[in-house]
């Protein structure tokens, strides 16, 4: 170390420099870990009602797992790198090291796994789309554990306990960034299908809750990931390496802490409808969301639609008293009937499932409900 400073002073002034930087990156990583753990508390109730008191399935297999696996992980790393740990031995650091890109991997492919069924829900489960997915999915994972695997591979190789600075520390290579690249490039694949399919919907005036939920959430993912992403990479390719872990804990937290609000907002979809809206009751568990009943209101090309099918509702026959066909107040329908009985189209709500609810043709003659 000694070679690369010219005098004393400047080699204390790089000490002075790292452990400031340290500091600040300690700072950093307990404020994500503080966010966690502040959203686990005041989503515990709704987690209880919506996830422990519901089926089990794959969607709460992987919330579970993220929700208590990854405060242990972090409260682990938090206490290794935040100054609280004493003669930490060099083996520590190394399995500690694999440990923890590992785990960190896995918990942010399950992140971006809730976001391919979220985007596939709202794409209908069209075939064309499962094979994008699975295709842009094996290539994001397989480029993350790969890049994971190099970056270990070459910080192990002097990875050790630093007493001085009191934390692992190690060399960290030059190209440590590309890391983050693959998990950003698929993030952007997935934002721009809800992009494509949210302008369709907008030219078809389509508009139901569960879509508003899953656009909503799908926006605001994309922007918190990539951000965090972008963070990392950032961090990891500009800044001095004693910056290395800036953004490298505090992102994984708020990824996590996103994922499982954003699974938790799904399901609350069914138990406080939006809008005046309410929904079919059926047993069936929903992972991704769940059927909302349709309103009856006028599109720009003044027709009547079903807010979730988007067709055109019009009596079967002419309206009573020989009245034209209008979409005034006076056209025949009956507007003591202030919402239609469910009325939907497929929605898919999980992997394997979906609930399905016929859709229902309103007879202006004799005011019933047929079925199409």
């Amino acid at each position: 170390m000694a070679e690369q400073y010219s005098t004393l002073q400047d080699l204390l002034n790089a000490l002075s420099t790292g452990v400031r930087h340290i500091e600040i990156s300690r700072y950093v990583t307990a404020a994500g870990y503080a966010v966690m753990v502040y959203d686990h508390m005041t989503t515990f109730s709704d987690e209880v009602e919506l996830i422990w008191q519901k089926p089990i399935s794959l969607v709460s297999c992987m919330f579970l797992f993220n929700r208590y696996l990854v405060p242990i992980v972090a409260l682990i790393d938090l206490w290794q790198f935040g100054g609280l740990a004493r003669g930490v031995s060099d083996k520590f650091c190394h399995d500690w090291l694999i440990v923890e890109g590992a785990f960190q991997t896995l918990c942010q492919a399950i992140a971006h796994f809730l976001a391919c069924l979220r985007v596939r829900a709202l794409l209908s489960a069209k075939g064309w789309v499962d094979w994008m997915l699975l295709v842009c999915g094996i290539l994001y994972f397989t480029g993350s554990v790969l890049s994971t695997s190099m970056v270990i591979a070459y910080v192990d190789r002097d990875y050790a306990w630093n007493s001085i600075l009191n934390v692992c520390f190690g060399s960290m290579p030059p190209w440590m960034a590309w890391a983050w690249v693959p998990g950003l490039a698929f993030e952007t694949i997935l934002f721009g299908l809800l992009i494509s399919k949210a302008y369709r919907d907008w030219r078809r005036d389509l508009s139901f809750p569960i879509t508003r939920v899953l656009y909503r959430d799908g926006f605001i993912s994309f922007l918190v990931i990539s951000s965090c992403s972008v963070f990392n990479i950032i961090a990891w390719s500009a800044l001095p390496s004693s910056l290395v872990a800036l953004a490298k804990n505090f992102s994984f937290c708020i990824i996590i802490t996103i994922s499982s609000r954003i699974v938790l907002n799904l399901r609350d979809l069914r138990r406080k409808p939006e809008d005046g809206y309410y929904l079919p009751q059926t047993d069936m568990p929903v992972e991704l969301g769940s059927v909302a009943s349709g309103k009856l209101r006028t599109t720009r090309r003044g027709t009547r639609t079903n807010t979730l099918s988007g067709k055109e509702l019009r009596p079967k026959s002419s309206p009573a008293f020989g009245r034209s066909f209008t979409t005034s107040k006076n056209d025949g329908w009956d507007h003591s009937m202030t919402e239609m009985p469910p009325i939907s189209v497929t929605v898919q709500v999980d992997v394997h499932r979906e609930v399905e609810v016929d859709e229902l043709h309103y007879d202006s003659d004799d005011k019933k409900v047929m079925h199409a």
